[in-house]
C-alpha cells in the first residue's frame, strides 16, 4: 500500500479541483474578465454548427465559474476553460 501512494502520477494530480482552479488562475481567467463562448451543436443529418456567445466573468467558485452571457448567469467548469471538454469551450477576450 505504502508503495502506490508514493507512486503519485501526475495525471493524478491534474484531476483536483485545485490543480484546475491554479492552472485557469495562471491562464488568466479572473473576475471582471471579457470571455467567448464557442458552442458546437451536432444535428441527425451530421453537420455541426459552431457558433459564438460573449459575456464576462463574474465569480469564482471551487468546481465552477459563473459568467453573465446576455443578462443570464451561466456557469461553466474549468474543464470548458481548459480545454478539456467537447460540445463547449470558454476563450478569453483580449
Amino acid at each position: 500500500m505504502l508503495i502506490r501512494n508514493k507512486m503519485i502520477t501526475e495525471r493524478d494530480e491534474r484531476r483536483t479541483a485545485e490543480w484546475l482552479r491554479k492552472e485557469a488562475a495562471a491562464r488568466g481567467l479572473k473576475a471582471g474578465r471579457k470571455v467567448r463562448i464557442e458552442q458546437f451543436e451536432k444535428y441527425e443529418n451530421g453537420k455541426t454548427k459552431r457558433f459564438f456567445r460573449s459575456g464576462r466573468v463574474t465569480e469564482l467558485h471551487p468546481y465552477i465559474f459563473v459568467c453573465e452571457v446576455g443578462g443570464i448567469r451561466e456557469c461553466f467548469r474549468y474543464n470548458e476553460f481548459l480545454g478539456n471538454e467537447t460540445g463547449r469551450r470558454v476563450l478569453l477576450n483580449e
